[in-house]
C-alpha cells in the first residue's frame, strides 16, 4: 500500500531546527479503510505521530469503506497525537461514511476539517446529514438539492433539531 502526504506551510521550515507546530501534514487516505488496510496506515500515522507531527488532515474523499478496525484506527491516532498537544481532522468524508461516523458520534472525539461558524457548502445535500450535524457543531450552511422530496425531508429533519432557529428559505 501506498499513502500519499503532503507537507503544507513549507516556507515555514527552518531546516536547521524543525517546528512541527508550523507544518501540516495532509494525507490522502486510500478506497478501503478496513481491517486489511488499518495495521499500514496506524504504523504510517504513528511514525508521522512519533517523529514529531501536531497536525494531520486526512482526506477522506477516496475513502468508500470504513470498517471498524477503520474507526479504531482513526481513534487511536487521534489520541496519540493530542498526547503530544497536535490534533488530526478529516476532511472531504462522503456521505455513506459521514452516516457511518455519526451513528458513533465520532464528531465528539475527531474534528471534521472546520471550525465553529465556518461556512459549509454541500451541493448534493441528500437527506441533510451535513446540515444536521452543521446545527449540532454550530456551523453555518448551504445545502443544495435537486429533488423536492429530498428538500422536504431535509426541512423536516432541521426543523425537528432541537436548538434548530431556521434562517434561511427552502428554494
Amino acid at each position: 500500500m501506498s499513502f500519499e502526504i503532503e507537507l503544507l506551510n513549507l516556507s515555514l521550515i527552518n531546516k536547521e531546527n524543525v517546528d512541527y507546530d508550523m507544518i501540516i501534514f495532509y494525507m490522502n487516505y486510500p478506497e478501503k479503510i478496513d481491517i486489511d488496510t488499518s495495521r499500514e496506515i496506524m504504523l504510517f500515522l504513528t511514525t508521522l505521530i512519533k517523529g514529531g507531527a501536531k497536525k494531520i488532515i486526512v482526506d477522506m474523499k477516496k475513502v468508500t469503506l470504513i470498517d471498524s478496525a477503520g474507526i479504531s484506527t482513526l481513534i487511536s491516532a487521534t489520541k496519540q497525537i493530542r498526547k503530544n498537544n497536535g490534533d488530526l481532522v478529516l476532511s472531504h468524508v462522503n456521505d455513506s461514511i459521514q452516516n457511518i461516523l455519526d451513528i458513533i458520534k465520532i464528531e465528539k472525539f475527531i474534528k471534521i476539517s472546520s471550525q465553529e461558524n465556518d461556512l459549509i457548502l454541500d451541493c448534493y445535500a441528500g437527506s441533510g446529514t451535513t446540515g444536521e450535524a452543521c446545527e449540532n457543531l454550530n456551523r453555518k450552511y448551504i445545502l443544495i438539492e435537486k429533488e423536492i422530496e429530498y428538500c422536504n425531508i431535509i426541512k423536516q429533519r432541521i426543523e425537528n433539531l432541537p436548538k434548530y432557529q431556521f434562517a434561511g428559505e427552502l428554494f
